[in-house]
This record gives C-alpha cells, sequence and structure tokens, in this order.
C-alpha cells in the first residue's frame, strides 16, 4: 500500500464535519471537537462501534462509539457521512474528541476515510487518512439501501500535510456506523 500526502482531503473531510456535526447539535464553535456535544435526537444513541488498534490507543482510545452523525452532499454525487463523539475519558485523559468521516459516491463506492482525535489536555491532535485511488479500501463496504458502513481492517495512515500531528504510525479500524440519509 501506498502511503500519500493527502491533507487537502482530510482538512475538507474534518473541516466539513465538524462543521455540520456540531452546527446540526447546536455548538457555537465549530473547530473545537471536545465542546460537549449533544445528540441531535436528545438521546443517549450511537450511530454504530468501531474499534481502534495501533500504537497511539494509549492516548486516542481502542473504540469509538459516535454519538453524533452527519449526512451532506457537498457536491454532485459526492456524499460525506461523518460521525463524532466528544468528552470521552481515555486513563488520565480528561477528554477525548473524536471524529470520523467518509466520502463515497453515489452507488457506494467509497472515495476516502479520514479519522482525527483532538486530547483537550494541550490540545494534541492525532490526524490519520486514506484516499482510495491510492490505497486499498477494499475493507470498506457501504451499503447505500441499510445506510451501513463496515469497516474491515481499514488502515487509515497518519496525515503528513506538515500541519502539526501527534499520531505516531497508522491505525486500523473495524466496525460499522449507520447514517441517516435525508
Amino acid at each position: 500500500m501506498k502511503k500519500i500526502i493527502f491533507g487537502q482531503f482530510f482538512r475538507f473531510l474534518i473541516i466539513v464535519s465538524s462543521i455540520s456535526i456540531l452546527a446540526a447539535c447546536g455548538a457555537s464553535d465549530a473547530l473545537d471537537l471536545v465542546n460537549d456535544i449533544d445528540n441531535p435526537g436528545g438521546g443517549t444513541e450511537t450511530y454504530g462501534s468501531v474499534t481502534i488498534s495501533g500504537p497511539d490507543i494509549s492516548s486516542i482510545g481502542d473504540s469509538f462509539e459516535p454519538t453524533v452523525e452527519n449526512f451532506d452532499e457537498p457536491s454532485t454525487g459526492l456524499f460525506l457521512a461523518s460521525f463524532g463523539d466528544a468528552d470521552v475519558d481515555i486513563g488520565t485523559l480528561s477528554a477525548v474528541g473524536r471524529i470520523l468521516g467518509v466520502t463515497f459516491s453515489a452507488n457506494g463506492t467509497p472515495i476516502g476515510i479520514a479519522f482525527g482525535a483532538n486530547l483537550t489536555n494541550g490540545d494534541i491532535d492525532y490526524a490519520y487518512s486514506t484516499v482510495c485511488d491510492v490505497n486499498d479500501c477494499s475493507g470498506i463496504d457501504i451499503n447505500t439501501t441499510t445506510n451501513v458502513i463496515t469497516l474491515n481492517n481499514v488502515i487509515v495512515f497518519v496525515e503528513t500535510d506538515g500541519s502539526s500531528n501527534a499520531a505516531t504510525s497508522s491505525v486500523t479500524l473495524n466496525g460499522s456506523v449507520t447514517y441517516v440519509s435525508p
């Protein structure tokens, strides 16, 4: 698998995802992923579960159960399903906010995936992304009928766009998330 520099894709995905998720929840600061985020439905619903493996899990956690989701069509035929959580205690860390974004075409073909975490202890970011036309995304299955995205041993690489990133190595994601399409 080839590792690529894909900073624009990652920044687009994270910014669009965080703005969309936080706007849907009524949060005023769209760039702060670790504000208290309420579920748009007002409950404690989760939108799936993803396990995380790799060297950084002691900092970012080994599982992710998003409590907010957003589905958007940023351009014709391109879809973005994004998921987030916030204020998750992991060991001695006060809080971690995490976000997962998956872009795909209308027929469910994956285009890219990004995963990120922000630690409130010192505002430390961990950023990972993979673009599917260069890397193997066969582990991403998007069922556009049931709105379920299944991740099976999906490797998401350290984002190397030159910005501050505490990620040390790629992470592997497994699990499934459900998006709500309009």
